[in-house]
């Protein structure tokens, strides 16, 4: 996916691996410090939003499309001080249902 067709936002989750509230709100600092947009900060995480091209800046690695949303191509490298804190990130998907 080339840089022209990056979505204008994409939305993603902050899982941190045990609950603290205090952890999420520093860690929801650090993602606007970063330049995302801070939707939602709770004690198991924070849900932040971005443009494409930030996301691939900040987690180097590419936004792949697929029938369910958008993927990390490869696994996202967090940055120090969100690894750190036991944190991972993931872009949520669209559900699929069967019949």
């Amino acid at each position: 996916m080339g840089k022209a067709s990056l979505p204008d936002r994409l939305d993603a989750r902050l899982a941190l691996a045990d609950r603290d509230a205090r952890v999420a709100r520093q860690m929801a600092d650090l993602l606007r410090e970063m330049g995302f947009q801070i939707e939602d900060v709770s004690p198991r995480g924070v849900r932040f939003a971005g443009t494409g091209e930030l996301f691939e800046s900040v987690f180097h690695s590419r936004i792949r499309a697929s029938d369910s949303g958008y993927t990390f191509e490869a696994a996202p490298r967090l940055p120090d001080a969100l690894t750190e804190a036991g944190a991972s990130v993931y872009l949520p998907t669209r559900p699929q249902y069967f019949p």
